[in-house]
């Protein structure tokens, strides 16, 4: 028997964050009823009035050894097991009855229409197909040039919004609703805006170089107590902070890396051989997860989890890591040989991989002019203010992109 739930606010909150698919919870003063529009049983967990704050959706550790819990588990195993079975046994009859009427319906239509007859429309369908396919002797053939065959958009990656048109990096690095003036006519530049856009762009770098550290363990509650300087928080938000991991009882893995993209595709007007302008892309959270379609793990203890990474993060961008590898290894003979040309190496790792379109939102965070993260040395990009690392603004916050909305196939 299945019942829907509908979790208000906090339990919903707390849900989204902490529950996943297949996991058992614990469920309690939830109101069963019957639905006005279905009238199916549903059940719904509302606000305590008494207490709003408190959480009624406990999770259930997989080694729970209560006998509720065995119960629960052994009556999962067996509902399956008896689904799997009326299905396959349905399978069955559905099969031998089309069989039947097959048979039924064969010898009706070889009383109407002759072996002749067929023969002769099987004749007229093949010329048919072979005029269509023969090409005449003076047309040439048309070649499709590299440039075009590197411009094809990746046919495995999509993304939402398909009316919607793309923009350039430069178009939206530069756009000018963020310039503003105020009412003394002052001309001034915002540092952000909460926008979004949709792209088409092709990967020429990633961060971090190791795919084994795409995945994260991350504490919510933690992170909401931080200060953003990377302070130590107080006694009293580390009481709070020990009271909700008791809660949770487990920390949860999270996906967070970089991408460098520049412009690519076809339709887009830029400049070839100068330089394009490029971008850093944050991909994170349930954003990466719509986009691997995968769950994050421990990627140094589940070799497994990280082949399904690398397979998918190929389609993305094809063989960078393989190259950016080998760079970083013609980088660490440069430096045992200085004689050693470096340009040709650079030019290769920039990236031959197909482009894609995907969609991305500009916001903001507080940046602090004493910290310099490992992404901006990594990788320095121009962001539109002025900066190559997006930390020099006067409003005192920090420009950037996040990758939302697309799916690898």
């Amino acid at each position: 028997m299945s019942l829907q739930v509908t979790l208000w606010e906090p339990h919903s909150h707390y849900a989204r964050q902490n529950i996943k698919e297949n996991d058992l919870v614990l469920l309690q003063n939830v109101n069963v009823k019957i639905g006005r529009m279905s009238g199916a049983m549903e059940g719904s967990l509302h606000t305590d009035r008494h207490y709003p704050e408190k959480v009624r959706v406990i999770p259930i550790n997989d080694n729970d050894s209560e006998d509720d819990v065995k119960q629960l588990v052994r009556r999962k195993l067996e509902y399956w097991k008896r689904i799997r079975a009326e299905k396959s046994k349905l399978e069955g009859k559905n099969f031998k009855k089309r069989k039947a009427s097959d048979n039924n319906e064969q010898p009706q239509q070889m009383g109407k229409m002759s072996r002749k007859q067929l023969a002769q429309q099987k004749r007229r369908e093949q010329e048919k197909l072979d005029k269509e396919s023969r090409r005449e002797d003076d047309q040439p053939e048309i070649e499709i040039s590299f440039q075009a065959k590197r411009d094809q958009l990746n046919p495995y990656i999509r993304a939402n919004n398909p009316a919607i048109p793309c923009r350039s990096i430069s178009d939206i690095l530069f756009n000018e609703s963020h310039t503003n003036v105020s009412p003394d006519g002052i001309e001034y530049r915002l540092p952000f805006q909460n926008l979004r856009y949709k792209v088409s762009v092709r990967v020429v770098d990633f961060f971090p170089p190791k795919l084994e550290d795409f995945a994260v363990q991350y504490d919510a509650h933690r992170a909401v107590l931080s200060d953003t300087d990377g302070s130590m928080v107080s006694d009293s938000d580390k009481e709070i902070n020990s009271d909700s991991a008791r809660i949770s009882r487990r920390k949860r893995w999270e996906w967070r890396f970089c991408l460098l993209v520049e412009d690519a595709g076809p339709g887009m007007h830029y400049n070839r051989n100068a330089k394009r302008e490029r971008m850093k892309l944050f991909v994170t959270g349930h954003d990466a997860e719509c986009l691997l379609c995968l769950d994050p793990v421990n990627l140094r203890k589940n070799p497994g989890a990280l082949s399904d990474l690398r397979e998918k993060l190929f389609i993305l961008w094809g063989d960078l890591e393989e190259r950016k590898s080998a760079s970083n290894a013609t980088d660490i003979n440069a430096n045992v040989n200085p004689n050693v040309n470096n340009t040709d190496t650079d030019k290769q790792v920039s990236a031959s991989t197909k482009p894609f379109i995907c969609c991305i939102k500009e916001f903001g965070v507080r940046n602090s002019p004493a910290v310099t993260s490992s992404v901006d040395e990594e990788m320095e990009v121009d962001d539109g203010n002025g900066s190559e690392s997006g930390s020099g603004s006067a409003f005192g916050w920090e420009r950037r992109f996040r990758m939302f909305g697309t799916t690898i196939m």
